[in-house]
């Protein structure tokens, strides 16, 4: 999963300095925020048998919708897409997702 991630990350930055039209379609360019997805799954599976302690879960939880929200006010037009600009809004989702439901 971390070798598709990060091919498809290097990818999508590539081509979107050089090409970001293509680049925002091609599941080749995007396939990497289904591979944090992916270790997401995996860690929470772990984390199912011992969770994280609530005050580390609404942490994490803050902390991502902290950066969704950094990325939703500070990105305009300029940082092209996806590229490495997704990486901000990606990761906050997947800690928001590992913060679980507190």
């Amino acid at each position: 999963m971390s070798l598709v991630l990060l091919a498809s990350l290097a990818y999508s930055a590539w081509l979107t300095e050089v090409n970001p039209g293509p680049a925002y379609f091609m599941t080749t360019t995007r396939v990497w925020e289904l591979a944090i997805g992916g270790l997401v799954a995996a860690v929470w599976q772990k984390w199912s048998t011992r969770p994280p302690g609530h005050q580390v879960a609404t942490t994490l939880a803050l902390l991502g919708l902290g950066s969704i929200a950094l990325s939703a006010v500070a990105f305009d037009a300029s940082p092209p897409f996806p590229g490495v600009a997704a990486l901000l809004p990606t990761l906050g989702s997947a800690v928001v997702l590992l913060g679980g439901p507190s």
